[in-house]
């Protein structure tokens, strides 16, 4: 699967067109590869997000493995689950977030 930067088309098969070059002694053609919904001759492989299974430009993925949305959701979710967790124990929270700082030294002063 292929995608165009340039209109985000996503294709399996690049269009092609030739291009005359009459400077010759006999007529040539030269072939191209090109998007087929716009032309551009830049397009690029696609690459699956991990998460969604979505095609994407490898530069549009974090990590190389998952889209912007994806990220988001799990980071969202992730939030939800640390907030559930706060509500239903707040003494085990806190142990976790004294233990995950380490712990609070006093610097005397002689």
């Amino acid at each position: 699967m292929f995608i165009c930067p340039e209109c985000g088309c996503l294709f399996e098969e690049a269009a092609r067109f030739g291009e005359v070059h009459n400077e010759l002694d006999e007529k040539a053609i030269e072939y191209f590869s090109c998007c087929p919904n716009c032309g551009d001759l830049n397009f690029e492989e696609a690459v699956r997000c991990d998460y969604c299974e979505e095609e994407f430009r490898e530069d549009d993925l974090i990590g190389g493995t998952l889209c912007k949305d994806c990220l988001e959701e799990i980071i969202s979710a992730r939030q939800d689950v640390v907030k559930a967790y706060i509500l239903t124990d707040r003494e085990a929270f806190a142990d976790f977030v004294h233990y995950y700082d380490g712990p609070k030294t006093e610097v005397s002063e002689e």
